[in-house]
């Protein structure tokens, strides 16, 4: 989702979302999350 918005402050604010980092804790949590599973239809047998 790209936001989008008119008013000034909303807009820096917007911009302002990559203002963080992420630990080595964090990134091995986020890497656990792959369970190799698929949440979707296949797209190979789709249609």
């Amino acid at each position: 989702m790209i936001p989008k918005s008119v008013t000034p402050e909303r807009i820096r604010q917007n911009i302002d979302v990559f203002d963080f980092e992420l630990s080595a804790a964090d990134m091995d949590a986020v890497a656990a999350l792959d369970r190799g599973l698929r949440t979707g239809p296949d797209p190979d047998t789709l249609n």
